[in-house]
C-alpha cells in the first residue's frame, strides 16, 4: 500500500495498491517493537543501483516515524495511511520538505522477517516500485513490527528534502518575529487558500492550493513580515509548520502586530460616517460608538494593530477617543 504528499501540485496525490505475502503459520508470537531501517533501506537501495539511482539515507528522525507507523498498524490490526502524522512530524521538526512518500507491507505465516522478501514484493507491485525508485527521494525511513499469528507490518517514509543534503535531517524554516504564547487561533474562512513552506530566508520552496468548504480554526505561533508581506504560521492540524498570508480570510483571533505612537501621530480623516469599537482578547467587540464627520479634519492616534485580520487605529482625541477605528482609504497618516 502507498501514499504520496507533495508540495508541489494543488492537492496530494494518492496511490493506493495492497502488498500481502502469505506463509503456513506455525508458531504465534506476541507484539514485536518495530524496528529494522537499516535492513529495508538496505534492500530497497540494491534496486536503486540496479536503476543507476543514488541511495536514500536514513536519519533518525524518519526512522521513529516509520517505526511509530509500524507500532500502530499492528495496534489497529490493519494497514491504514496517516500521511498527516508524517507530515506534521516532518514540520513540528523543522524539516524542509517538498515530497512525501509512504508505503505498507503486510505478510502473515512466516516465522521469521526478511527484508529481501518485502522489498522484492514492493518492487514488483508498480505504486511501491515508483516511489522506491523516485529520483527526487533521497532520504527514508523503515521499520517492521509484529503481531499475533505471525503477522509482520512493514512501512518505509520516502522524503525530498528541498534539495539539501540527505544527512541534514533538521533544517531550518523561518521562524516568527512576534511569537504568541500561548499559540493564537487562527481562523481561516470557507474558500480557496493557499499554504506556503517558507525557508530560513523566507524563500518560498513550495505552496499548496486548499479548498475549505466550511471555516475551520487552528492556531498559530506567530507571526513575521517579510518580503513586503505579513505571514502566520501554522501550529497544528495538518498544515502544521507551514504559512498563511494575513489577510482578512485567514487570521489570528484578536488584536496582533500593535504599534504604539508616542506622540500619537496625525491621521486625516475624511468626511463620512465611522464606527469606533473595543476589543477582548478574542477579537470580539465589547462596545461600540459611532460619529458622522461633516468635513475632512485631523485627529490625532495613540496606536495601530491587525484585529480578526483588518487594520485599525486607535483614535486618542475626539467623540472615538479610546475607539480602534476601521483603516479605509478615508483615513491616512498625515
Amino acid at each position: 500500500m502507498s501514499l504520496t504528499r507533495s508540495l508541489r501540485g494543488r492537492a496530494a496525490t494518492a496511490l493506493a495498491a495492497l502488498t500481502v505475502l502469505t506463509s503456513v503459520a506455525a508458531v504465534a508470537p506476541g507484539p514485536t517493537r518495530a524496528a529494522g531501517g537499516d535492513g529495508l533501506r538496505a534492500a530497497v537501495n540494491d534496486y536503486r543501483a540496479d536503476a543507476n539511482l543514488p541511495p536514500v539515507a536514513g536519519t533518525a528522525l524518519l526512522d521513529d516515524i516509520a517505526r511509530a507507523r509500524a507500532d500502530r498498524l499492528v495496534e489497529l490490526d490493519r494497514m491504514e495511511h496517516d500521511i498527516d502524522y508524517v507530515t506534521d512530524r516532518l514540520n513540528r521538526a523543522g524539516v524542509c520538505w517538498s515530497g512525501v512518500g509512504e508505503i505498507l507491507a503486510w505478510e502473515k505465516g512466516w516465522p521469521d522477517y526478511d527484508y529481501q522478501r518485502t522489498v522484492t514484493a514492493w518492487f514488483n507491485s508498480p505504486t511501491h516500485h515508483d516511489i522506491m525508485l523516485g529520483a527526487d527521494y533521497i532520504a527514508a525511513g523503515g521499520a517492521w513490527a509484529s503481531g499475533p499469528d505471525l503477522q509482520h507490518y512493514s512501512v518505509m517514509v520516502f522524503v525530498v528534502l528541498c534539495s539539501q543534503p540527505a544527512a541534514q535531517a533538521q533544517t531550518s524554516s523561518l521562524q516568527p518575529t512576534d511569537r504568541y504564547d500561548p499559540d493564537r487561533g487562527l481562523v481561516m474562512a470557507r474558500g480557496r487558500h493557499k499554504v506556503y513552506r517558507l525557508s530560513a530566508n523566507g524563500n518560498i520552496l513550495g505552496q499548496r492550493t486548499v479548498y475549505l468548504d466550511r471555516q475551520i480554526v487552528r492556531t498559530s505561533s506567530g507571526r513575521a513580515k517579510h518580503g513586503g508581506h505579513v505571514w502566520l504560521k501554522i501550529s497544528s492540524g495538518g498544515f502544521s509548520g507551514l504559512w498563511v498570508l494575513e489577510r482578512s480570510t485567514q487570521f489570528v483571533r484578536g488584536m496582533t502586530g500593535q504599534a504604539f505612537f508616542d506622540p500619537p501621530i496625525e491621521l486625516v480623516v475624511r468626511k463620512g460616517y465611522y464606527v469606533g469599537a473595543r476589543f477582548d482578547w478574542l477579537g470580539r467587540v465589547t462596545s461600540s460608538r459611532a460619529k458622522r464627520y461633516y468635513h475632512a479634519r485631523l485627529v490625532a492616534a495613540s496606536a495601530r494593530a491587525i484585529i480578526n485580520g483588518q487594520r485599525y487605529y486607535k483614535f486618542a482625541e475626539g467623540p472615538l477617543a479610546g475607539f480602534w477605528v476601521r483603516d479605509t482609504a478615508d483615513i491616512y497618516p498625515r
